[in-house]
């Protein structure tokens, strides 16, 4: 896995929740960070299916997208499972035609238990926006309350996820928490400060 300093390690734990008897043993070791070949290998998935968007199918494109948003933005199933249509907006940029896509999600076990429920936007990278744009071009005429990724319960999400990961990164045992972890090292590496990284 990528080698990292007592400190970040120590914020990534600190910020970010797992239920595990000692929570922060695969922090610490290490074990829970994507390595920079596994990353390499999930991005150029993603860019692969950005480029045979055109051909995919709705199930296709709403994993395609839970794969993002896990890399991306390393949200829990929970958090996916409850996005909604309207949680997102897709517009096209005046500048160059290319199309925008911003997403919300609710924050959940936080410390403060008063920011519980709070929203979080997020924005897809521009070269990743194709995928959502396809598959709300294809959900269509679905009501703004539907699940925004098509699954109606944590579980059936998570297991769909988890065997795309399984495909992407044969023999890995990567799980969206494990995409989560290393998104928050990716931050703890650039600068992010402690509260940015327990709000992500």
């Amino acid at each position: 896995g990528v080698q990292t300093c007592a400190l970040p390690i120590y914020f990534a734990s600190y910020a970010l929740h797992v239920g595990n008897a000692d929570p922060y043993s695969t922090v610490r070791s290490g074990t829970c960070f994507l390595t920079i070949q596994e990353e390499a290998n999930l991005v150029r998935w993603i860019d692969q299916k950005v480029i045979e968007v055109e051909a995919l199918g709705q199930r296709d494109l709403e994993i395609a997208c839970l794969v993002v948003c896990s890399y991306q933005f390393g949200m829990r199933p929970k958090q996916l499972g409850m996005a909604r249509m309207r949680d997102c907006v897709v517009r096209q940029s005046n500048e160059d035609g290319s199309h925008i896509v911003h997403l919300t999600f609710r924050m959940i076990k936080q410390r403060d238990a008063s920011l519980t429920g709070t929203p979080l936007v997020r924005k897809v990278k521009r070269e990743w926006s194709p995928l959502f744009r396809s598959m709300m071009n294809k959900k269509k005429g679905e009501e703004e309350s539907a699940f925004l990724f098509g699954f109606t319960s944590r579980a059936s999400l998570s297991t769909a996820l988890n065997s795309q990961f399984d495909a992407i990164l044969p023999g890995a045992g990567v799980t969206a928490y494990d995409l989560r972890h290393s998104m928050a090292q990716r931050l703890v590496d650039s600068g992010a400060s402690q509260e940015e990284l327990a709000a992500a």
